[in-house]
């Protein structure tokens, strides 16, 4: 929050303004919105090019060509009717509604929301979540072998029986969380 206020300019510092930022911010689609605008030479595209692109990743495809008319049209309507006017009311695009097209303001890219280095999209964190289901994963792992072990050595205990099977769950449980 720190870095989103000192790159505000002093005029538009109020909390309203702010709200609204972070209002714009806190939607998925428009943070997607943001980083492909950025990442064209101009910092513009039209809804229809936004949409099928934003739709290739909802439904994990590769190509945008490839998106069905109806998952494209799904994302084109929200994006027109919602999405677009709500960034151009925060003042960080122009919406030109004659032509569907939308681009980056010169107060979008001050505050760095634009292009592939924005983090827009949170994809910074992503590794970290990885790293954390990893860690997760291996630490279950840990747990089972150390439980096989104790079970060896203290067969039939009631205790050893409950940490193996704790292990288990809790193993399996994180693998399954972490998408694997």
């Amino acid at each position: 929050m720190t870095v989103l206020c000192e790159r505000l300019d002093e005029g538009t510092r109020n909390p309203d303004d702010l709200n609204l930022i972070y209002d714009v911010l806190s939607n998925y689609r428009r943070r997607q919105m943001l980083q492909l605008l950025g990442a064209e030479s101009n910092n513009s595209a039209t809804i229809p090019d936004l949409a099928s692109t934003i739709a290739a990743w909802e439904i994990d495809v590769d190509d945008p060509d490839a998106v069905s008319y109806d998952d494209r049209k799904s994302v084109q309507s929200t994006i027109y009717q919602h999405h677009a006017p709500k960034m151009a009311d925060a003042g960080l695009v122009e919406f030109d509604k004659r032509t569907s097209r939308l681009e980056l303001t010169d107060r979008a890219n001050r505050l760095g929301l634009g292009g592939d280095d924005a983090d827009v999209d949170g994809s910074a964190g992503d590794e970290r979540k990885w790293m954390s289901s990893d860690a997760a994963a291996v630490t279950g792992v840990l747990a089972v072998a150390v439980s096989v072990a104790a079970t060896a050595t203290v067969a039939g205990s009631p205790t050893a029986f409950v940490v193996l099977a704790t292990s288990i769950v809790t193993g399996v449980v994180t693998w399954n969380r972490s998408g694997r």
